[in-house]
């Protein structure tokens, strides 16, 4: 697959090939053997690293295994253990030095794979039963043929059906088992039928089976039967086996089989995912999960006291790890009425900006409602956010040597209830926009019409961006529905207090300003000789401010953020900047690409534990990422993948170091022109009893018309209702027709890249893939002989 991705002509330097690792696509190995020496070469890891090779010609089209090499014994033996005559198949067995002591803790896979060694003589010998059939040629050499059964490949993974079979029986109600490869619900899934001695509960039986191998080597179904079916000559009448599809024991659909915390995380996973056929199994990346959407689990899980944050969704990556690792919820403190609160890196490049405007910066979400709201049961619910997040206290103040914010006491929420047309109204909206004094605050308001835009009643609420972020309006929505729901309903509000604040988590920030100093030399090297190609648009004004807005379709979007990740073992938005990188270089011929990139900046800091999934503050991490661009895809999507995972702390060090540390060196650097900003799934808020729906209206002016754009370029992706939505924003009229071009290279960049994605010539491990490593071609070839499970 890595050879098929390279072009012959590369690599000008290197005479000589040794490929291995999968079957070479016919013809392949001919035309790199044109211009170097080229060798086919087959060993799988049991007997590491090689142990046949074949020279190849320009004449190659399925190159031979070849023979064995110095101290190799090889034979093809039929079902008895009998050697076969030459052009007959049979199994390939290995011996001889390199051959593996076992398979680590899993000792009866071991005996059935490593058998003794009757043919060579040697005392205490031992072959490998390698799984693939090959034939002899009349002059000795092996040729590949097939796979024996008992080898199947799910959703990328390679399966070993015999050692589920035996770890199966291993278990102490179970006889007799057999495991497949099935279609139920147009869905591919291991499922496995069991012969027991008495009844048993496959929940156990699956958690049995996850200690001892791979998620994807978990039954996704298991189907316990009385007696096989059997065909007149004795065997298993696979035909007759019952439909899996029927049967109560399928892990992902049947709560009753689920563990309590499993129960929790299901419905979350489904309704953010957007999937009503998950197991608990299922890969999160493959699912289109990003690090955004697991700050949607985390923060939902929370809510119904299971311990979730969101790096653990990011590194269990199923719901049945993410489920058994998962604690009981702990309350974070109370927060003090008043403390001084250290500003953020955020807030730093805020300020840095010198606006005109400077309390007139905010973010504000319009909520659709089925119901009309009780305008004193609002104000009641509104005020209850501000008791359970007091990052909506804070206060700022200009000093003589910078900005500080504090806390103060909590204020009443302004709330406007207007039944103005829509003109007054929106004048009204703008005013409100246009209100916030940093120094008295509040700096969160709302404004309720009964009578909406469109008809039904709508929330907006308003909040300088000093005090949140995007997903702090989330958790604001999600906060508000709930204690007005209790409020109406007579009930007690329920809401959790943050686990970590806002000042807590600056505090901690600032602490730790000299431990990300090892990362200056980083930092500054991304920010070497930047440079802004003269088609980008000239920096302008808010009022000035453009957009031009494109979406890709359902089918392509849910694959670029879900099942596209298989290819190349990508995730988050590697995928969507490696297509930017692509149609940057096509458009202004120029292969180098820095960006300001936005991230939500909770990932967490070095050595600490903080959960920030229900805070609100503006914990934005912002800082430089520099794409060196590549025509091919494959290059392109390693380099990118690179470049994000190597980037020290998730960014949160570049603001630490520019802002929070003595050195200055970053804060003369020249700043990226653009910036890029992936919101993952935009959606309306899961609040049913309120029937809230995201409404895609303006809702005023957020920003003064005099304040500079932070970029000259920005560009944003988001999911909303399913489809990837891209936006470029600029403020030069002159720059219509680049733009336009602009946002059709990226476009169709995307849609290429899905096809390359979907194609078969794909994949593979990459260098980007061994973190704290860096690999060159031949290092990463030589590394994937051991790794590799195959061994064509």
């Amino acid at each position: 697959m890595l050879l098929g991705a390279l072009s012959e002509d590369a690599l000008p330097s290197v005479h000589t090939l040794i490929v291995g690792g999968d079957v070479a696509a016919p013809g392949a190995l001919a035309r790199w053997a044109r211009s170097r020496r080229v060798f086919n070469a087959y060993g799988p890891s049991e007997s590491t690293v090689c142990v046949t090779i074949e020279p190849c010609t320009i004449t190659t089209v399925n190159p031979p295994l070849g023979r064995p090499l110095g101290g190799i014994l090889i034979y093809l033996l039929d079902p008895w253990g009998n050697p076969v005559p030459p052009g007959i198949p049979g199994e390939i067995h290995l011996g001889g030095v390199g051959l593996a002591r076992g398979y680590h803790r899993r000792p009866a896979l071991t005996a059935e794979s490593f058998v003794p060694d009757h043919l060579s003589g040697i005392p205490g010998a031992r072959l490998y039963r390698t799984g693939d059939i090959g034939r002899h040629l009349p002059d000795g050499r092996i040729v590949y043929v097939n796979r024996i059964r008992g080898h199947a490949k799910l959703r990328g993974n390679r399966i070993n059906l015999n050692g589920v079979e035996q770890l199966l029986r291993a278990y102490p109600t179970v006889r007799e088992t057999l495991a497949m490869i099935s279609v139920v619900e147009e869905r591919q899934t291991l499922v496995a039928y069991v012969l027991t001695e008495s009844e048993f509960e496959p929940t156990e039986l699956r958690a049995y089976m996850a200690e001892h191998v791979a998620a994807f080597e978990v039954p996704g179904i298991i189907v316990p039967l009385p007696a096989w079916p059997l065909t007149p000559a004795g065997k298993i009448d696979r035909k007759a086996l019952p439909d899996p599809s029927d049967s109560c024991q399928q892990a992902p659909h049947h709560k009753s089989e689920l563990t309590p915390a499993e129960a929790v995380l299901l419905p979350i996973w489904s309704q953010l995912l957007g999937r009503v056929d998950l197991d608990v199994h299922d890969d999160y990346f493959a699912l289109g999960g990003d690090s955004i959407t697991a700050l949607h689990i985390a923060s939902r899980a929370r809510e119904q006291g299971l311990g979730v944050e969101p790096r653990m969704v990011l590194q269990q990556r199923t719901i049945y790890s993410l489920a058994t690792s998962a604690p009981l919820l702990s309350l974070g403190e109370q927060e003090p009425e008043h403390a001084e609160v250290a500003l953020a890196p955020i807030q730093h490049w805020y300020f840095e900006q010198e606006l005109p405007a400077i309390a007139h910066w905010n973010l504000s979400v319009c909520l659709k409602l089925q119901s009309a709201l009780e305008p004193e049961l609002l104000q009641r619910a509104l005020d209850t956010l501000v008791e359970i997040h007091p990052a909506l206290r804070l206060r700022f103040e200009r000093a003589e040597r910078g900005w500080r914010q504090s806390y103060w006491s909590a204020k009443p929420v302004p709330l406007k209830v207007l039944s103005t047309g829509p003109v007054e109204a929106a004048a009204i909206e703008a005013g409100l926009h246009a209100s916030f004094d940093l120094s008295e605050g509040p700096l969160l308001c709302a404004v309720y019409r009964p009578h909406g835009v469109v008809g039904g009643p709508e929330l907006q609420l308003i909040a300088h961006h000093l005090v949140v972020d995007t997903w702090s309006l989330r958790v604001l929505v999600d906060d508000f529905a709930s204690a007005y729901t209790s409020l109406r309903d007579r009930a007690e509000i329920k809401l959790l207090r943050e686990v970590e604040s806002y000042r807590r988590w600056t505090e901690r920030l600032t602490s730790l300003a000299a431990d990300f100093v090892p990362e200056l030399a980083y930092w500054r090297a991304v920010l070497a000789t930047v440079s802004e190609p003269e088609r980008l648009p000239r920096k302008g004004l808010v009022g000035e401010r453009r957009m031009l807005v494109a979406e890709l379709d359902a089918d392509t979007s849910a694959f670029l953020v879900g099942e596209a990740h298989q290819a190349y073992r990508s995730r988050g938005q590697e995928l969507l900047l490696s297509a930017l990188a692509m149609a940057w270089q096509h458009w202004c011929g120029n292969a180098q690409l820095v960006v300001d990139m936005e991230t939500h900046g909770r990932e967490g800091l070095p050595g600490s534990e903080m959960d920030l999934s229900r805070s609100v503050g503006w914990f934005t991490a912002l800082f430089p990422v520099r794409i060196e661009a590549t025509d091919d895809w494959p290059k392109l999507i390693d380099v990118v993948k690179r470049s994000l995972r190597d980037i020290p702390n998730g960014g949160l060090g570049y603001g630490v170091l520019r802002y929070l540390h003595a050195a200055t060196e970053l804060r003369e650097l020249v700043a990226p022109a653009i910036s890029f900003n992936y919101l993952g799934r935009v959606e309306a808020p899961a609040v049913p009893a309120l029937g809230m729906q995201l409404s895609e209206r303006e809702t005023g002016p957020t920003q003064a018309k005099e304040q500079p754009l932070p970029h000259t370029l920005g560009i944003t992706l988001l999911i909303f209702a399913g489809r990837l939505r891209l936006s470029l924003v600029y403020a030069d009229p002159a720059a219509d027709a680049a733009m336009q071009e602009l946002l059709d290279h990226y476009f169709a960049a995307l849609h290429a890249l899905a096809e390359h994605c979907r194609g078969a010539e794909r994949g593979g491990y990459q260098s980007s893939d061994f973190s704290g490593v860096h690999l060159n071609e031949a290092e990463l070839n030589a590394l994937l002989g051991d790794l590799t499970e195959d061994d064509e």
